[in-house]
């Protein structure tokens, strides 16, 4: 008797549960196959649009603007003045040291930005992408710090690669000597 039929006489009900075994494993893989490729959701029976395709959006606003960091290892108590020439047009600004929180500057565009109470002036915000943008600081009428700067802007999109709105930015950094 052949080794194939040793094992039916044996075992006689082992093709049976072979077969009770094939048959669930292969409805639901064919199943599966079937429900589970389905390029739309069930009952949606409309092919996807080409608005469906366009990014999702937030609502994230930016501005085209000039950041100058000012780095001081400390500023010294005194009245500071800063000279801007912004594409030909001259402006200036004045701050005290120890700074205030509230201290404005009355150039239009321009601002004084980080707040850290009678510490330092930590930068200057300019609005818009200028070309070109000569600054002055003077403490007590004594020049501290003089740089013209020719900003590299970046393309900045805070809401996404194919999303409004788009800006351009740059931040340029001045070393401030203030001896005491």
């Amino acid at each position: 008797m052949s080794a194939r039929g040793e094992t039916e006489r044996r075992f006689p009900y082992m093709n049976t549960l072979k077969l009770g075994l094939l048959v669930p494993f292969v409805t639901l893989t064919a199943a599966s196959l079937f429900t589970g490729c389905a390029s739309n959701p069930p009952g949606d029976a409309q092919a996807p649009t080409p608005d469906s395709a366009a990014p999702a959006c937030s609502l994230i606003g930016c501005e085209d603007a000039l950041q100058i960091r000012l780095d001081a290892l400390r500023w010294g108590a005194g009245e500071y003045t800063f000279k801007f020439d912004v594409d030909g047009a001259s402006s200036e600004c004045n701050a005290s040291v120890p700074w205030a929180c509230s201290q404005d500057c009355a150039a239009p565009g321009i601002a004084f930005y980080g707040c850290t109470e009678g510490k330092a002036i930590e930068g200057v915000r300019i609005s818009g992408s200028p070309k070109r943008v000569s600054l002055t600081i003077q403490r007590d009428g004594t020049s501290v710090a003089n740089k013209v700067f020719e900003p590299d802007y970046q393309h900045v999109q805070p809401n996404g690669p194919q999303c409004e709105p788009i800006c351009h930015q740059a931040t340029e950094n001045l070393s401030v000597i203030v001896l005491r």
